[in-house]
C-alpha cells in the first residue's frame, strides 16, 4: 500500500480524477493516508456525483431490459451481472459517504476495497458483453437468439449485432428534409429495436434512392453548364456522398451488419441536411432552363417536407 501511495504522490502530481469509480478509490486511498490535499467534503461530493450517475444508468438499463422482452440466456447473464454491479457500487458509495462524514477511516478502508471488488465485477461483466457483441454470429437484434432465422420469438431476421449498435447511436433532428428521409429513419430505428426485419428497409430505401438520383442528374446538368459554380460542385459532391451512405444501407441488407446500417444512415442524414443548406446557394447561382428545372425540383421537395 505504501508503494502505491508513493507512486501517486511522486509520479502523479495532480490528484486522481474522481469522475470514475477507480479515481474515487484512488482519492479515497490518499484521504485514508491523511494526504493534506484531500478532504472529506471533496470525497463525499465525488461519491454523490457517481451515485447520481449510477442511478441514471440503472434506470436506463432497467428500462431497456423492460422493452426488449425475453432475452437470450447468453445475453441476459452479462446484462444482469452488469446491473447488479451498478446497484452494488451505488450501495457501497452511499455507505462510504456516511463513514467519511464520521471520519471512520477503518470502515472507509473496508468499503473502498468492496468498491474496487464491485468495479472489477462490473468490468468482467462488461468484457463478457463486449465479447458477445463481437462474436461473428447471426443473432436476433431484439432478444439475441441464434436458434432460428427468422427468430421464432420475435419474428425478425437475424443480424450481426456488432459493437455499439444501440438506437441511441442514431440521430434525427428537425432538419427540413423530404418526407422519405423520415420514413427511412423510422425504419432504421425499428430494425435496431428489433421491431421489423432488416429486409423491410428496402422499400423506404428505394424511395430515397430515386429522389437522390433525380436530384443528382439535375445537379450534374448544372455543373456541366456552369462548371464555375462552386455551389453546384458542392451539391454534386454532397449528393455523391449521400449515395455512398445509401449504398452502405443497401449493403447491410445483404451482409446483415447493423454497423453498416448505422454508419450508412449517419452519412445519409449528415449529407441530406448539408444539401438542404447548399441548395439555396445553388438556386441563386443556377440560371437558364436547367436552373429553372432544378429550382422547381428542389422547391417541390422542400414543400413536401414542410407540408
Amino acid at each position: 500500500m505504501s508503494d502505491f501511495l508513493s507512486s501517486l504522490r511522486e509520479n502523479y502530481g495532480a490528484l486522481p480524477d474522481t469522475s470514475t469509480v477507480r479515481g474515487i478509490g484512488d482519492y479515497a486511498e490518499l484521504w485514508l493516508s491523511n494526504e493534506e490535499r484531500t478532504s472529506a467534503q471533496d470525497l463525499k461530493q465525488a461519491c454523490q456525483s457517481m451515485i447520481s450517475l449510477l442511478g441514471e444508468v440503472i434506470l436506463d438499463t432497467k428500462a431497456s431490459l423492460a422493452t426488449t422482452g425475453p432475452t437470450h440466456d447468453d445475453l441476459a447473464d452479462p446484462m444482469e451481472r452488469t446491473l447488479l454491479a451498478y446497484e452494488r457500487l451505488q450501495e457501497v458509495l452511499e455507505e462510504l459517504m456516511e463513514v467519511v462524514s464520521l471520519e471512520d477511516r477503518d470502515e472507509a478502508r473496508i468499503l473502498v476495497e468492496e468498491m474496487r471488488e464491485a468495479n472489477d465485477f462490473l468490468r468482467e461483466a462488461a468484457d463478457d458483453l463486449e465479447r458477445w457483441q463481437k462474436e461473428e454470429k447471426l443473432r436476433c437484434p431484439k432478444c439475441g437468439s441464434v436458434e432460428s432465422d427468422p427468430c421464432e420469438t420475435c419474428g425478425v431476421q437475424l443480424v450481426y449485432i456488432d459493437t455499439g449498435t444501440g438506437s441511441e447511436d442514431v440521430s434525427f433532428s428537425r432538419a427540413d428534409l423530404p418526407r422519405e428521409y423520415g420514413d427511412l429513419y423510422k425504419s432504421v430505428m425499428a430494425v435496431l429495436d428489433g421491431r421489423i426485419s432488416l429486409s423491410k428497409l428496402a422499400g423506404p430505401l428505394q424511395k430515397v434512392e430515386r429522389s437522390v438520383d433525380s436530384l443528382l442528374a439535375k445537379t450534374n446538368v448544372v455543373v456541366r453548364q456552369k462548371p464555375e459554380s462552386a455551389s453546384a460542385v458542392q451539391c454534386q459532391e454532397c449528393l455523391n456522398r449521400l449515395k455512398s451512405g445509401l449504398t452502405l444501407i443497401a449493403n447491410s441488407l445483404e451482409n446483415r451488419r447493423i454497423v453498416a446500417l448505422r454508419q450508412g444512415w449517419d452519412l445519409v442524414f449528415e449529407e441530406a441536411a448539408r444539401f438542404e443548406a447548399l441548395r439555396l446557394e445553388l438556386l441563386a447561382e443556377a440560371g437558364g432552363e436547367a436552373g429553372r428545372i432544378l429550382a422547381r425540383e428542389l422547391t417541390s421537395q422542400t414543400d413536401q417536407a414542410l407540408g
